[in-house]
């Protein structure tokens, strides 16, 4: 008897430690955790120095980046000087031919499935814009099953278009990235997505986005391929989160309709 007793102990205090780490090993509160106000006030005192190093070492090439933009951004507003087309006649004329470049209304939804984790994502992506003024916001539901756990990550931005020959497609955003799980925390965003049209049916595109939450960097990345007929679609493609070194990845599949 003494025995048995003493065996069911031992199997309880072995078994019990597996339980509590199975129980706090969410992948998105750990996610969430990253950009918490309360994770990030309390460690503040103690690791101000290294979260510098951590979150701001090195400039990334911003100058020559920003330059860059500024660069696409000047070439385009002059473009239409001295040209035969106005930009609103190159606009009715993209649309009549259903061209993707610069839609008037965008909508699309797709299913993230993140590599790794019992973590799936629902997508949504709503783009309002004319001629090269724009908006959109993007909304990922994350829900993960075990333990029962949800992140939203919304990203609303203003949208400047610009299009080269039909061919290229260059949008700079400006906005804010915001994470709601069990608190909510907001911080600005800044994005570069680019498409490459290959004709009027297929879209390849590569959209990057940098936010800072709380003294957090969050890069937010994905690419992907589109087959468009008219006013609808597919695409596939693949999409990486990273807030502060705590990623989420994998590929997306959705339909999307647009004018």
């Amino acid at each position: 008897m003494r025995r048995t007793l003493c065996w069911s102990l031992v199997l309880g205090l072995s078994i019990a430690p597996l339980e509590f780490s199975w129980a706090e090993d969410s992948k998105l509160e750990r996610v969430e955790s990253k950009v918490s106000t309360s994770s990030s006030s309390s460690s503040s005192s103690s690791s101000s120095s290294s979260n510098t190093h951590t979150h701001y070492h090195g400039s990334y090439g911003c100058g020559s980046f920003l330059e860059c933009v500024l660069w696409l951004f000047l070439n385009d507003l002059f473009s239409g000087v001295g040209s035969d087309v106005p930009m609103a006649e190159r606009y009715s004329m993209l649309k009549r031919e259903y061209h993707p470049a610069l839609p008037t209304a965008r909508v699309e939804g797709a299913y993230h499935k993140v590599i790794g984790d019992d973590v799936q994502g629902y997508h949504l992506n709503a783009t309002l814009g004319y001629l090269s003024v724009g908006a959109d916001i993007d909304w990922v539901h994350y829900l993960e099953t075990s333990p029962a756990t949800q992140l939203k990550v919304i990203s609303p931005h203003f949208l400047y278009r610009m299009t080269f020959g039909g061919i290229v497609q260059v949008d700079i955003a400006l906005g804010a990235k915001i994470l709601r799980g069990r608190q909510t925390n907001a911080g600005f965003e800044f994005g570069l997505p680019i498409y490459l049209f290959l004709g009027k049916h297929c879209i390849i595109d590569l959209k990057t986005y940098a936010s800072t939450i709380n003294q957090v960097r969050i890069g937010d990345f994905s690419g992907g391929i589109s087959g468009k007929w008219k006013l609808g679609g597919i695409r596939a493609g693949y999409r990486l989160l990273n807030v502060g070194g705590e990623k989420m990845h994998g590929p997306e599949v959705g339909m999307f309709v647009q004018f």
